[in-house]
């Protein structure tokens, strides 16, 4: 295993994670970045810039700490590196205000807002920038966001508030942007609220007889010509607005192929998610220039960036989660618009949410019930979860026709489903787009399913990385209580999601109940993903974690290597059913003890009829195909972009149903395997219980009414296999 990094200029803080203690272990993942949009032409104006990421040390660890995107200045200095790295590791640590914030600020009425404002600062930072995630979260964002957002310093009297902040590397390492805001509290109907000024490295546009304007803004509220002002970090290559233009050519998507943020959405997201200018009432005095307002521009709110009245779904989120703020603070003064001390309700929404969940307070013209989904229990997506959804304005009314949702439950479908997943169905996913409808974006991966539940707490959590060609990580959680004599039994999990979705992040809940309930090590396998990464991608990343937990696992995490067991759910019970087949053919062979499937895909050579290579006819294909979640036509859609290649349909490693060797059945081990009544996967995971029985092994085969993480029965498949596996390690 990799040592972890040792040569970082100063020490960074690992974040505990909710499951229990926390281990940061170096990790080499490869991160992929969509190609949608031509790339600015920036080495026509900074040669210097390049993409070849710096040799020395202090720029290296910047980099991997803080996820940072090529273009690299080579012009910084391995001192300035070293510089910015502690001046940033300062900001970590605060998070938020800086340390002379809270003894400048005196009035009691002001405590309620600045609370709030801190709360929603921190919120705004982190899940857009990434500035105070887990290592896990800030990748997720890394991908395609370079930018990191601290507040530096705050100050504040009676009825207003101040604010500066620093954006770190906005257009390629090496640059920072200074921002100041100015909240005024006392009437909303008659001041300004939050006007953006942005120069570089101190704030010096703002109106001095008047703070609440600022000199960077026209009288109708567009930035001025040269206004936004962009400086290299260290201290040279000033380029303003008209010049940002020539090579980061304003793009009209917020994200483009290089994950850079031009400077006229930067103006307008912040503007937009850190203050109530454009807002209701305070719509009449701060006014958006109509080329801004286009239609090529990002709208969070329907009616926020055009003046118009606030949408249904906004307000009816609004009414929710104020009376949940009203409730949770009931000792400030929050609840009066016109009172002392209360704070716009867009940044009472900020606050209320945790960090990460940002996504409850988006709509981009998907309806109520998208804003309900994402703020269902336990969710906690990121901001990219919905870069697809508003990459253009195409982009957005394509996702605005009916055709490309769910849509209400099938007749066929309703009078069988179970009652709480209906009532599920329609209140978070009716409206929600069909990943099979809309064009294939990355960010649509790195959501939880709302109604998740929690982790639990277990003795440790860590992720490693193990050699490989590539590396492959891992999450490691590891019970509680003293270590068996012989060292932990493990299970070996691999995640679901078509082989598209899905991470190690999505299964933190099934991993660490399987690890309290069994009592065992969950080595958790953060495999590629297709589209990128096609057949077998997935399969070789899975064996390479296999063959190391069984070669290192009794040193590395004090395991049992005579008792491995492998398990997962749909694409991962795919893979699971592959991990045993390889392994009792292995020389000599990984002894596994146990295999949990859950909704396993066996048989990648079905078709929508239910016809596959082998004389059994899947029935569930056919007489379950308008089920819900799961349709034919989307499993296709999952199956075409991880094997594009049709004839590896057959091969053994994407269809291990298709085994025809009785050596190989004969050789396999015990297994529990779950099944959903309705689904469509149910007669392939109940024909490779069949083949396993017919070869004499003990097979516990459980036939679900419904399977949903979010429902009660849900909740059920995960205890049932838990206690499968702990029986399968502890009963002689």
């Amino acid at each position: 295993m990799p040592a972890k990094r040792t040569t970082s200029p100063s020490n960074s803080n690992n974040s505990k994670k909710p499951y229990g203690k926390t281990e940061k272990v170096s990790k080499g993942k490869t991160t992929s970045r969509p190609n949608t949009s031509t790339p600015p032409n920036w080495q026509v104006h900074f040669p210097e810039w390049s993409n070849e990421m710096p040799g020395g040390e202090n720029a290296k660890c910047c980099i991997d700490k803080w996820l940072l995107l090529p273009p690299y200045d080579h012009a910084i200095t391995e001192d300035q590196w070293e510089s910015y790295f502690k001046e940033r590791s300062a900001l970590d640590e605060l998070n938020t205000f800086g340390s002379d914030a809270s003894s400048s600020i005196q009035p009691d009425e002001l405590r309620p807002p600045l609370r709030v404002l801190e709360d929603s600062a921190a919120n705004l930072a982190a899940t857009i920038y990434g500035s105070v995630l887990d290592e896990e979260s800030k990748t997720s964002i890394g991908r395609t966001l370079r930018g990191s957002l601290y507040i530096t310093a705050a100050d504040g009297m009676e009825g207003c508030f101040t604010v500066n902040t620093r954006l770190y590397s906005p257009f390629g390492i090496g640059t920072s942007i200074d921002l100041g805001y100015s909240y005024s509290f006392d009437y909303r109907e008659s001041d300004f609220f939050g006007l953006l000024v942005a120069t570089s490295n101190k704030v010096n546009d703002i109106d001095a007889e008047n703070p609440s304007k600022c000199k960077a803004l026209t009288e109708d509220g567009s930035p001025q010509p040269e206004s936004v002002e962009l400086f290299s970090w260290n201290g040279g290559n000033k380029v303003g607005a008209a010049k940002a233009a020539d090579f980061n050519s304003f793009e009209h998507t917020l994200f483009d192929s290089t994950g850079w943020l031009s400077l006229l959405k930067l103006y307008d997201l912040l503007l937009a998610a850190l203050t109530c200018s454009q807002y209701d009432d305070c719509y009449q005095e701060l006014e958006i220039d109509i080329a801004i307002a286009s239609s090529k521009k990002l709208a969070l709110f329907e009616g926020e960036t055009n003046g118009g009245e606030l949408g249904e779904a906004e307000t009816t989120l609004y009414k929710k989660l104020r009376r949940n703020m009203l409730s949770e603070n009931a000792e400030g003064d929050v609840d009066g618009d016109d009172q002392p001390g209360c704070v716009p309700d867009r940044l009472l929404l900020l606050a209320h949410h945790k960090p990460n969940s940002i996504l409850s307070l988006i709509s981009p013209r998907l309806g109520a019930n998208y804003s309900a989904y994402i703020a269902g229990p336990g969710a906690r997506s990121t901001y990219l979860d919905l870069c697809a959804c508003w990459r253009s304005g195409d982009q957005i009314n394509t996702m605005s026709d009916p055709s490309t949702f769910n849509g209400p439950l099938h007749p066929d479908i309703t009078p069988h489903i179970d009652a709480e997943y209906a009532v599920f169905h329609n209140k978070y996913l009716i409206d929600l787009p069909a990943i099979h409808r809309i064009p294939w974006d990355p960010a649509c991966r790195g959501g939880t399913n709302p109604g998740e539940l929690e982790p639990c707490e277990v003795g440790s959590a860590r992720d490693l990385t193990v050699p490989g060609t590539p590396p492959v990580n891992l999450r490691i959680f590891t019970p509680l209580g003293e270590r068996p004599t012989n060292g932990w039994p493990v299970l070996v999990y691999f995640h679901g999601g078509g082989w598209m979705l899905g991470n190690v992040d999505a299964e933190n809940s099934f991993s660490t109940r399987t690890c309290l309930t069994a009592k065992c090590v969950v080595a958790s396998v953060d495999y590629r993903l297709a589209p990128e990464h096609v057949f077998p991608a997935a399969v070789d990343d899975s064996w390479t974690a296999l063959e190391w937990v069984f070669e290192q696992g009794a040193t590395e995490l004090g395991i049992d290597p005579l008792r491995i067991a492998v398990g997962g759910s749909s694409a991962g019970g795919n893979l699971s059913a592959v991990m045993t087949q390889r392994a009792v053919q292995r020389s000599p062979p990984i002894p596994i003890k146990y295999q949990v499937l859950i909704v396993p895909v066996t048989d990648n050579t079905v078709q929508e009829d239910g016809s596959s290579l082998l004389p059994t006819h899947h029935e569930s294909w056919v007489k379950w195909k308008n089920t819900t979640p799961l349709i034919p036509k989307e499993m296709l859609w999952f199956r075409n972009h991880y094997l594009p290649d049709k004839s590896k349909w057959t091969h053994l490693d994407a269809s291990p149903l298709l085994q025809k060797d009785p050596r190989v059945w004969n050789r396999l081990p015990d297994a529990w395997i779950g099944v959903a009544e309705l689904d469509i996967l149910r007669s392939e995971g109940e024909a490779y219980a069949q083949k396993l029985k017919e070869a004499g092994k003990e097979v516990e085969l459980v036939v679900y009414p419904v399977m949903d993480k979010v429902t009660k029965i849900g909740f059920q498949v995960s205890e049932d296999a838990a206690r499968a596996l702990h029986k399968a390690f502890y009963d002689p």
